[in-house]
């Protein structure tokens, strides 16, 4: 136990006495040579380093033993301590509540309050002061305080004995009390010695001697007048202080002194008879105190009275002096009053005999006991069994929306009885504080919180055309409808909803949006039956763009293209739901291209094909100088050529045939011979005189093509066929004549290595006549043929014309993809006709023939496809898909993307890419997912309540890495639209959307 008054010190052996200090560690006690002992541990030690772990660790020292410091009433208590029962307060046996055990050195010790060292004589120790530093009071001094006490052994000092200065005579007072460290004992015997300090060798005088033996000596007795007798002389001896007896005389006789009426006798004054205070209630211990002795008057513990002590003092007359204070009945010790949980009690201040009541407390239910005091100042009886009262739990909190609490289980059953806590807050989804809640059986008190729904900013219902205006500003616990926007219809039909979790995030939902289409735009009013290409807008969606185009094979007059939006919806469907960039919404105007390869060039051959346009016809004849080929029954006649989108008249030729001139009657005339037998169109022929019989010169002819068809007209105006009769004259003139062989074939064989580029007549040549070697078809002859004669069946005569290959001028190879190298080429000479560069086809020869036609197969040339049109994906390149070489195609803008002007052109060319420059795109500024209030953020991370992207504006729009921080001051949230992985923004086209690089 601790103690509880102020009057309790550590005693160690002898009586010294230490301070109780209290002590964390050993450290704490080293200045009073103690140890840390915690109480509340068995008053254990602490070890060297040890710290206490309690609030009950005093230092304890003893004989340098450890002291345990144990409250006690008796001696009882303390035997098991090996130590006596110490009451601070005075007396033997306790009657305070400052006793306590005390050992030290094994001695034990009484302690006993004092007023003067005269209460400290018969333990033959002095009056020390505990108040004053432990001050031993002097011979004559008087406490000054509640707190002085007997105490000897140990060092401390005992009054010394009076020095008396005699001059040449020194008087010595030796006690026989118990010796201290310091002196003589005080209240010993004391005997004279009386010494002669000096003599004088010359003086015979003898003075009488000092009576120094048998002076009286004891308790009480006062033999101070004798002390200085001589002899014959008589001294009287008294009893002092608190002894008492008859005066008795001495006489000093020859240095002693003898009593002359008999021996003084001191005795010890005592108070004898009747108690202080003869009442019932006191108990004293007062029984034959000497004189000056103090003893106690207690009020009488056992008959039930609280301790109370007075003093009274035994008085010179034998009558004990002092008074007392009426004694209270003891007031028990609440702490034994009979415990119980939940047990209080109205017995304080209850005394002795009288009764009080234990009960159960506020928050429990019990019958009530009564307990009594008694006159050991404890109570007796049973406490009474108190059951912990459960409180009842409010209705705000079993109907609060958005509540928990941990007072009640879930059947709103409560858990917490008196004096407990329990809390209450808000449900995740519900903003609110904490609030504490204290049982106070039967009610619940505290503050319910107030649990406000929060909003939902997570996981807003999003999807492509998906409306979710009805779910801004939507609490924990409320739902919002979810449609389509006009454009777009549920892709299944039914009713689609999300609701507002608890988390803050929406609810996933199933609702698709799928996009409504636009119709054909070829069969809408005002676009049917017209030369456009549209076929980019077929099957196109609500928000997709295409371009209305010129077909292949058309050129534009005016814009080469116009940028179209499928703007289905149920308020617009209009031109089958599309709508112009800019302008009205008319179709373009388109001019058939003309047609530049398959033109009609053959010999022969009229047309009316130059100009005419894709999808245009025109009609192949032939010319004045040729006739249909009769023998071809579907070709021998007009034939109808279409221009193809690739700029080639295609159909079939018709078949026809060169004209022959007929012979003019001046060269048949007589005497002239000519060569102008089947000639065409183109050719020429010569005439001459038989030599035989006329003479003249030469004369050539050309077929030409006149008015009416083809006829035969002199090449030079002065030179015609007229030969002149020269009777018998041949044309050449030889040796002497020989006979003719009428009838007989001349010889031709000489002639038969003669060949291109000339031509004779003289297979049919008769003896005697002559023939012509001349340029064959397709040569043109610089001066006049020659000449040979046929004699005796031999022909004779000698060189040969000068013969030109003529050039060819038409029947040039000019289909689709075809070149040539045929410029130039003359008579049977041949020449290549290949695919041009971006083609590819097999080459095939070419012939100029005699007529001045080149002819041949040939060849085939197909177009390669250029490679697919790389552009940013901001640009449509829709309809440059599957070009070819010399292919032309439109470049538009994508979905998400508005046009700035026109479109642009690009040109398939040879080389197997596109040339062109692109359009302008702008980018469209999303109307859905994306408006955040421009909340500006500094890293991605600041977004995720909005499930979005941190992007800089000021840096194209670039969203932030995971862990990229803004650099600029231009950061804002962006919703992503759909959370769909993507290569390119194509993957991205159906959501209206861009790929973004995270």
């Amino acid at each position: 136990k601790m103690c509880t008054s102020a009057d309790c010190v550590c005693v160690k052996g002898g009586g010294d006495q230490v301070d109780v200090v209290g002590c964390d560690s050993n450290a704490d006690c080293a200045g009073l040579d103690a140890k840390c002992v915690d109480l509340s541990d068995g008053d254990k030690a602490l070890g060297e380093q040890e710290v206490c772990v309690s609030e009950k660790c005093v230092c304890a020292v003893g004989g340098g033993d450890q002291v345990e410091v144990v409250s006690c009433e008796s001696n009882a208590d303390c035997e098991s301590f090996e130590a006596v029962c110490v009451d601070l307060s005075g007396g033997e046996s306790c009657m305070s509540n400052d006793c306590f055990c005390a050992k030290g050195g094994g001695d034990l010790v009484e302690v006993v309050v004092c007023d003067s060292n005269v209460d400290c004589a018969s333990l033959n120790a002095k009056c020390v002061d505990l108040s004053d530093g432990d001050k031993a009071l002097g011979e004559q001094e008087m406490c000054g305080s509640e707190k002085c006490i007997c105490a000897v052994g140990g060092g401390d000092q005992g009054g010394g004995g009076p020095v008396v200065d005699g001059g040449a005579t020194t008087t010595s007072i030796v006690g026989d009390g118990g010796a201290g460290d310091g002196g003589a004992g005080a209240g010993g015997a004391t005997t004279t010695i009386i010494t002669s300090s000096s003599t004088t060798s010359t003086s015979t005088t003898t003075l009488s001697s000092l009576c120094s033996g048998g002076i009286p000596v004891g308790a009480g007795v006062n033999s101070l007048a004798c002390t200085q007798t001589y002899s014959g002389d008589i001294c009287e001896v008294t009893c002092m202080g608190a002894y008492q007896g008859a005066p008795k005389k001495y006489e000093c006789h020859e240095g002693n002194l003898a009593p002359v009426n008999g021996s003084i006798a001191c005795e010890k004054i005592r108070c004898l008879g009747t108690r202080p205070v003869d009442l019932p209630m006191y108990i004293d211990n007062c029984g034959g105190q000497d004189v000056g002795l103090k003893c106690k008057v207690q009020c009488d513990m056992d008959a039930g009275y609280e301790a109370a002590t007075f003093f009274y003092q035994c008085s010179m007359t034998g009558e004990y002096i002092g008074s007392v204070q009426p004694c209270v009945k003891r007031s028990c010790n609440t702490a034994t009053v009979p415990q119980g949980t939940g047990v209080f009690n109205n017995c304080s201040g209850t005394r002795a005999g009288e009764t009080c009541n234990a009960m159960c407390a506020k928050g429990y239910t019990g019958t009530m006991k009564i307990v009594e005091c008694g006159s050991n100042g404890r109570f007796s009886g049973s406490a009474p069994t108190c059951i912990l009262q459960p409180c009842d739990l409010p209705v705000g909190l079993t109907s609060g929306v958005g509540l928990f609490d941990t007072c009640g289980t879930p059947g709103q059953a409560s858990i917490v009885k008196h004096d407990q806590r329990c809390s209450a807050g808000c449900v995740p989804g519900y903003s609110g504080s904490l609030k504490d809640l204290v049982c106070d059986a039967p009610l619940l008190v505290g503050q319910i919180p107030t649990c406000a729904p929060k909003e939902c900013n997570k996981n807003s219902p999003r999807g492509f055309g998906v409306v979710s205006d009805t779910c801004k500003n939507k609490v924990t616990g409320e739902s919002c409808a979810l449609t389509c926007k006009d454009g777009a219809s549920p892709a299944e039909a039914g009713v689609y909803s999300s609701s507002c979790q608890a988390t803050g995030e929406f609810t996933d939902h199933n609702l698709v949006c799928a996009p409504k289409a636009c119709g054909e735009l070829a069969t809408a009013t005002g676009f049917a039956d017209v030369k456009i290409d549209v076929s980019a807008c077929t099957g196109l969606v609500n928000g997709q763009n295409c371009l209305m185009v010129c077909p292949v094979g058309f050129n534009a007059n005016g814009a080469k293209a116009a940028s179209l939006k499928c703007q289905a919806s149920d308020t617009y469907t209009d031109f089958a739901g599309f709508m112009i960039a800019s302008g009205s919404m008319q179709p373009l105007v388109c001019s058939p291209r003309p047609c530049t390869m398959g033109i009609p060039n053959m010999l022969g051959i009229e047309h009316d094909c130059a100009g005419k346009g894709t999808g245009e016809t025109c009609t192949v004849s032939h010319g004045l100088a040729f006739d249909f080929n009769l023998t071809e029954a579907l070709l021998g006649q007009s034939q109808t050529l279409t221009c193809s989108s690739n700029g080639v008249l295609t159909g079939e030729m018709p078949k026809i045939v060169p004209k022959k001139c007929d012979i003019l009657s001046a060269l048949q005339a007589t005497g002239v011979k000519n060569t102008c037998a089947d000639k065409t169109s183109g050719t020429t022929c010569w005439s001459y005189c038989d030599e035989t019989t006329h003479n003249g010169g030469f004369a050539q002819y050309s077929c030409d093509t006149t008015d009416t068809g083809v006829a035969f007209v002199p090449t030079s105006e002065d030179k015609v066929a007229a030969c002149t009769a020269n009777a018998g004259r041949r044309l050449r003139e030889g040796s002497s004549a020989k006979p003719r062989l009428l009838g007989a074939s001349c010889d031709a064989s000489s002639l038969s290595d003669i060949g291109r580029p000339y031509k004779n007549d003289c297979s049919s040549v008769v003896d005697g006549g002559t023939c012509l070697i001349e340029c064959a078809d397709g040569y043109t002859i610089t001066g006049d043929p020659t000449v040979r004669s046929c004699s005796d069946g031999i022909l004779s005569g000698s060189g040969l014309p000068t013969c030109t290959a003529k050039t060819c001028s038409s029947g040039f190879p000019n289909g689709f993809g075809v070149e040539n190298d045929c410029s130039g080429v003359t008579t049977h000479n041949t020449c290549q006709a290949t695919c041009e560069a971006g083609y590819e086809g097999t080459a095939e020869t070419w012939t100029c023939n005699p007529n001045g036609e080149v002819t041949g197969t040939g060849p085939t040339c197909t177009a390669k496809a250029c490679d697919a049109l790389s552009l940013n994906s901001e640009f449509n390149t829709a309809l440059c898909s599957g070009k070819k070489t010399s292919q032309t195609c439109m470049v538009g803008c994508s979905a998400g993307w508005t046009l700035s002007g026109d479109a642009s052109g690009y040109e398939c060319k040879a080389a197997g890419s596109f040339e062109g420059t692109p359009p302008t795109c702008v980018a469209n500024t999303c109307t859905e997912g994306c408006d955040l209030g421009a909340v500006a953020c500094n890293s991605t991370a600041e977004c995720e309540g909005f499930d979005g992207v941190c992007v800089d504006r000021s840096g194209g729009d670039k969203a932030l890495g995971e862990h990229d921080m803004c650099s600029s001051k231009d950061c804002i949230c962006l919703q992503q639209v759909e959370l769909l992985t993507c290569d390119s923004n194509a993957d991205c086209a159906s959501v209206d959307a861009k790929c973004v690089d995270l």
